[in-house]
């Protein structure tokens, strides 16, 4: 089947005319067909010559397969651009976010240096320095006596803990020199008596 440059003119191929190379091909195969067609003749008032396969099975020519192949070429072609376009659009939104958040970073950073400011010189029109550096040096100074009286405190704790250890140190010894001079009268006496039931 051969179709006419009116049917194709609805798909126009992809390329600015049809190539060179396929020419002598869609030339041959419509030669083909005329002369398949001279060598059937066919009646048609005879019904032997009448095939029901042939009438269904319908002969396609390369021009139509070179035309599906132009479609497709066309539709994929389509596809590639429109994806292409669709990529870039997604790029630039990127960008444009980016972008966006760079500006409200920036923006973000001057209001906070902006607000320190502020109050930085609220506190200075509040509060003088001269009334500052007084109470830093009163604070520094209860500071430094703290330091100093938890560490008598801490001095004498430990020195109290050393004379108590000291004390049970020496009642200890007292006790067991008790017990042994108690021992020892303990054993005379035992033997005194038993020199006298011997005597």
């Amino acid at each position: 089947m051969v179709m006419s440059p009116e049917a194709l003119a609805p798909f126009p191929p992809p390329f600015p005319q049809h190539l060179p190379h396929l020419r002598h091909l869609s030339s041959s195969a419509t030669t083909d067909a005329a002369n398949v067609n001279n060598n059937y003749n066919y009646n048609a008032n005879d019904s032997s010559n009448f095939n029901i396969m042939d009438a269904n099975n319908e002969t396609h020519s390369i021009d139509a397969v070179i035309d599906r192949v132009h479609r497709l070429a066309s539709a994929i072609h389509d596809l590639a651009h429109s994806a292409g376009d669709k990529v870039q659009a997604i790029g630039a939104r990127g960008e444009q976010t980016l972008a966006n958040f760079d500006a409200n970073f920036a923006a973000i950073q001057s209001d906070v240096q902006h607000v320190v400011q502020n109050a930085s010189a609220r506190v200075e029109q509040a509060v003088p320095m001269s009334a500052l550096v007084t109470v830093g040096i009163c604070l520094a100074v209860l500071l430094a006596l703290l330091g100093l009286w938890l560490l008598i405190s801490a001095i004498t704790e430990l020195s109290s803990i050393r004379r108590r250890r000291r004390r049970r140190r020496s009642s200890d010894q007292r006790q067991q020199q008790q017990r042994r001079t108690q021992r020892q009268n303990d054993e005379e006496i035992i033997g005194r008596g038993k020199a006298l039931e011997e005597e």
